[in-house]
């Protein structure tokens, strides 16, 4: 059994710890969220072009990530692995790229421009996503660097052109 198996099977194993994981995961999803709405009204305090702007330049990535998932359909680790009796997500296949990961990278990194603190908070609770979608078992490392990645150059060049 290889370690990274064995490092989700444990976790798997630990109700507690994936309960927590799962909260903590949603948790930061709702800040994101949060997060997109303040950019919103910001811009939308500022002109509805520029909440037009910020809209499509997360939104035209979110669309591409999605058809990439779509095409590559890659297995997620519940599917791959199979001491996963009860599975963490309902879906199979499209676990690359992750958009969770592209979505809280690329709102972080938009934040920046609004707000930098708020945005570094960001950065780092987008870190932490990642780690609680990988030990939960929904995507490999690689989904979500892939994922991360996208979400930072798809904001870094949205604010370059965009905004």
């Amino acid at each position: 059994m290889e370690k990274r198996e064995k490092r989700l099977r444990a976790v798997y194993e630990n109700a507690t710890l994936t309960e927590g994981l799962s909260v903590i995961s949603a948790f930061i999803l709702l800040v994101s969220v949060y997060a997109f709405g303040y950019m919103m009204v910001e811009s939308l305090s500022v002109s509805l072009e520029k909440a037009i702007r910020l809209a499509l330049m997360l939104a035209v990535p979110f669309v591409i990530v999605s058809a990439v998932r779509a095409l590559v359909r890659a297995p997620r680790p519940y599917e791959v692995y199979d001491f996963y009796e009860k599975k963490p997500h309902r879906v199979k296949g499209k676990s690359f790229p992750s958009r969770h990961a592209f979505s809280a990278f690329a709102i972080a990194v938009a934040m920046l421009a609004f707000h930098v603190a708020f945005g570094l908070v960001l950065l780092g609770v987008a870190v932490l996503l990642c780690i609680c979608r990988y030990l939960l078992g929904i995507h490999f490392p690689r989904d979500l660097i892939a994922g991360a990645l996208i979400g930072i150059l798809s904001s870094v060049l949205g604010l370059w052109i965009l905004l």
